[in-house]
């Protein structure tokens, strides 16, 4: 049970340092990268990405997801 208490809690570790990183990975701007997260701003993005703190649970599980679905196409 450890295990998968450790995975799980792994998607839910993203922070403002891991979206730019991301965002970069897949050449999005910040405004098409808030809209790939379903914000219409991109000061969202830009507000994420300046700090280090982790991002709220449902946007860090989303953007693992990208991450993870994107890994080997880029």
């Amino acid at each position: 049970m450890k295990q998968i208490d450790e995975i799980v809690d792994s998607f839910y570790n993203f922070n403002g340092s891991d979206l730019k990183k991301l965002r970069k990975k897949l050449y999005l701007s910040q405004q098409k990268m808030a809209e790939l997260l379903g914000y219409e701003s991109r000061s969202y993005i830009c507000h994420f990405e300046k700090t280090e703190k982790r991002l709220p649970k449902h946007l860090a599980l989303l953007c693992n997801l990208i991450k993870n679905n994107f890994s080997n196409d880029v």
